[in-house]
C-alpha cells in the first residue's frame, strides 16, 4: 500500500534506534494514525520502514473514511506511549490497550503534545560551533556554500532516464503562508488553481559541471529546495521537501536521493570543487522576483505572442490565469486533476522528466500542434514560460491576511513577501567581508 502523504511529530524511542510520529494527510491537520519508523530498513517509498502502532485508524487522504484521532505520541518504550487521543491524553500500548490519563471532552481545544516531567542532568556546556552571533566577525567566517558530488548518483526511483544531461541547478525559496486563519479567505487566497499550493520564489540557477558536481554560494535562513535542468532549462528533477543552510555552513550532499544505503562516493575531486563556488544567476529580469504570472509571463509573452491570434478562434484560450489553469493546460504537483496521476505524481518523490513543463498542456501545445509552427519565441519568452510551469504554475507569490495585497498580485502587482526575504537582498547570500574583527 501508499505511504501517508506526511509523517510529523516524530519522537525518539528511549533505548531503541526507532521512531514515533503521526501519520496525516496533505494539509490536513496535525492528527490522524500513529506509526513506528525504523530508519535502519532501505526505505521502499512505501511501507517498507513503516509499522502501525494504532492499525484500527487508517491514513487520512490515503485510505477511505480514515478518522484525524490521534496527535503527537511520547513514547515511554517500544510498546507505551503517551498520546493525544482525540480531544485527551492517554496511554497507549501496542497492543491495543488504552487508559485515559485526562480528557475535557468534546470542544475546541486537543490535549497535544505530551510530554513526561522528571529530573535530568545538566547537559555539558558546548562550544558555540556556529558563525552566527559572538562569532560571526571572526576571520575564519566565509559565505556559506552549497556542493554536490553528483546530481546523477540516485537510487532506482529518481535516477533520471538515459540520455539527460544537466546543466544547471536552479535554487527555488519556500514563502510560508502568512496567514491567522485559512479558510476565512476563501478562494480569493489561493497561490495557484492547485489547492493549497505553496508560494515560492527562484533565487537563482548555477552550472552542473560534466561529472555531475555542484558548487556554489548560498542563500541563508531560507527554506529551499534545488532542482535540475536540461540544456533548454527545463527541469527534470525536483525535490519535494526544503532544507535550510546557516551562516558560514558549507551544506554538501553526495547525489539527489542517492541511494544511502550503497553510496557512491566521488572518485577523486569532483570538478566544481576545483574552483570557486559559483554565484545564482536570475533566469529572467522580471516577475520572477518577487514572482507573479502576470509579469513573468502573461504581459512579457502571452500578451505579446498569443493573445492577438487566440482572439480569431473562441476555443483557444485567452490566456488568463484561469484560461490556463483549466483542461490542465499548466501543470501543479498535487494532482487534483485525473490525468496528471498517469503521470506519476504523488508520494514523497517526483517522477524524473515527467513534472512540470515537460509534463503541461501547455509546452505539448507549442511543440506539437501546427498551428503553433510560425510561433517564434525568444529564448528569454521561452525561460518564462518554462519557469513558470516548473514552479507549480504559480498565479502569486505568497498569500496573506491582508485581502487587498492578494488581489493586487492578482492584478499584476509583484509585492515582496511579508517574510523571509531582505528586498534588499533576495537571494540571501551572504556577502564577503573583506575585513573581520580582531577575535
Amino acid at each position: 500500500m501508499l505511504r501517508p502523504d506526511a509523517e510529523i511529530s516524530f519522537r525518539a524511542v528511549p533505548n531503541s534506534s526507532k521512531y514515533t510520529a503521526t501519520a496525516v494527510g496533505h494539509h490536513e491537520g496535525f492528527s490522524g494514525s500513529l506509526v513506528l519508523l525504523d530508519p535502519r530498513i532501505p526505505d521502499d517509498g512505501k511501507m517498507s520502514q513503516l509499522k502501525r502502532i494504532t492499525p484500527e485508524y487508517l491514513f487520512p487522504e490515503v485510505e477511505p473514511n480514515a478518522p484525524h484521532v490521534y496527535g503527537t505520541a511520547w513514547p515511554l518504550d517500544e510498546d507505551f506511549y503517551l498520546c493525544n487521543f482525540n480531544s485527551g491524553l492517554y496511554l497507549l500500548d501496542r497492543f491495543g490497550n488504552q487508559d485515559v490519563i485526562y480528557d475535557p471532552g468534546p470542544g475546541p481545544y486537543r490535549v497535544r503534545d505530551p510530554f513526561p516531567l522528571r529530573p535530568r542532568r545538566t547537559p555539558p556546556i558546548l562550544p558555540v560551533v556556529t558563525w552566527q552571533g559572538e562569532r560571526e566577525s571572526l576571520p575564519e567566517h566565509r559565505p556559506a556554500v552549497i556542493s554536490v558530488m553528483n546530481v546523477y548518483a540516485s537510487d532506482g526511483a529518481a535516477r533520471l532516464p538515459p540520455g539527460i544531461r544537466v546543466k544547471w541547478m536552479r535554487i527555488v525559496q519556500v514563502i510560508p503562508q502568512v496567514m491567522d486563519n485559512w479558510f476565512s479567505l476563501e478562494s480569493v487566497a489561493q497561490v495557484s488553481f492547485a489547492t493549497d499550493s505553496i508560494g515560492r520564489m527562484p533565487l537563482g540557477i548555477v552550472p552542473v559541471e560534466e561529472d555531475g558536481s555542484v558548487y556554489c554560494e548560498a542563500p541563508v535562513a531560507k527554506a529551499i529546495y534545488f532542482q535540475l535542468l536540461d540544456e533548454k532549462g527545463m527541469a527534470v528533477h525536483s525535490m519535494r521537501s526544503a532544507t535550510y543552510v546557516h551562516p558560514g555552513e558549507h551544506l554538501s550532499c553526495l547525489g539527489c536521493h542517492e541511494d544511502k544505503w550503497k553510496p557512491e562516493p566521488p572518485h577523486g575531486l569532483p570538478l566544481a570543487l576545483k574552483r570557486p563556488p559559483s554565484k545564482l544567476v536570475p533566469e529572467v529580469e522580471s516577475g520572477a522576483i518577487p514572482f507573479n504570472f502576470i509579469q513573468l509571463v502573461k504581459q512579457p509573452v502571452f500578451d505579446k505572442k498569443c493573445v492577438s491570434c487566440h482572439q480569431k478562434n473562441p476555443k483557444a484560450p485567452d490566456m488568463t490565469y484561469a484560461s490556463l489553469a483549466r483542461n490542465d493546460r499548466a501543470f501543479s504537483y498535487p494532482g487534483e486533476h485525473k490525468a496528471l496521476a498517469m503521470l506519476g505524481v504523488g508520494s514523497s518523490r517526483t517522477t524524473p522528466a515527467r513534472f512540470g513543463a515537460r509534463a503541461s498542456g501547455i509546452l505539448k501545445a507549442l511543440t506539437t500542434q501546427p498551428q503553433h509552427k510560425d510561433l517564434e519565441l525568444t529564448p528569454d519568452e521561452w525561460r518564462r514560460i518554462t519557469l513558470w510551469l516548473d514552479l507549480n504554475s504559480n498565479e502569486i507569490g505568497w498569500i496573506g491576511n491582508d485581502r487587498s495585497q492578494t488581489a493586487a498580485q492578482k492584478k499584476g502587482v509583484a509585492l515582496w513577501p511579508p517574510v523571509d526575504v531582505d528586498p534588499s537582498n533576495p537571494t540571501g547570500v551572504e556577502k564577503e567581508v573583506t575585513s573581520r574583527a580582531t577575535p
